[in-house]
């Protein structure tokens, strides 16, 4: 596949969507203001007789918004695993510092700096006095109240499971 998903590939994807079979017309829309047209542009593409009547109505229907949705998500996904995007450090704090500068109460603006911080590494560890007088208190522990106790913090993500095989 080029890259881009076609509405004829995807049309009948709509359904799993609660999406009626859209118009000729309605999928050239959709499929003009995925890449990225404006919408007057986009109802001129699909041959509506009257643009800003067509934008106004369109705009409206749950079905036409939802399809454009779905057709930006399906082509991100397919730029992403293509590694035509990349992402990186920069691009989020960039995002951040956006965010923060829209920011329009105080809690916005620390949520903001609390991301920038957890993003770069900035954050110390809160330093814990743990006091263990045997080994039994110790071994009545679970995992996450022995981590914690050891100032470790693990997140696994299924993406970075491996299996592997125990060999006798």
């Amino acid at each position: 596949m080029s890259g881009e998903y076609s509405l004829s590939t995807l049309s009948g994807s709509y359904a799993s969507l609660g999406i009626a079979r859209l118009t000729a017309q309605e999928e050239t829309y959709v499929q003009r203001r995925t890449q990225g047209v404006n919408p007057s542009a986009a109802a001129r593409a699909a041959g509506y007789k009257y643009p800003a009547r067509a934008v106004a109505e369109l705009s409206e229907r749950e079905d036409i918004n939802l399809a454009i949705s779905y057709m930006r998500e399906m082509q991100r996904q397919v730029a992403v695993q293509a590694g035509a995007i990349e992402f990186t450090k920069d691009d989020a704090t960039a995002l951040y510092l956006e965010a923060h500068a829209k920011s329009a109460t105080a809690m916005e603006e620390i949520r903001a700096v609390d991301s920038l911080v957890k993003l770069h590494g900035l954050a110390t560890p809160e330093k814990v006095e743990v006091n263990i007088t045997n080994r039994s208190q110790m071994e009545t522990m679970d995992d996450e109240q022995l981590l914690k106790m050891a100032g470790q913090d693990i997140q696994l993500s299924p993406d970075e499971y491996k299996v592997t095989r125990d060999e006798d």
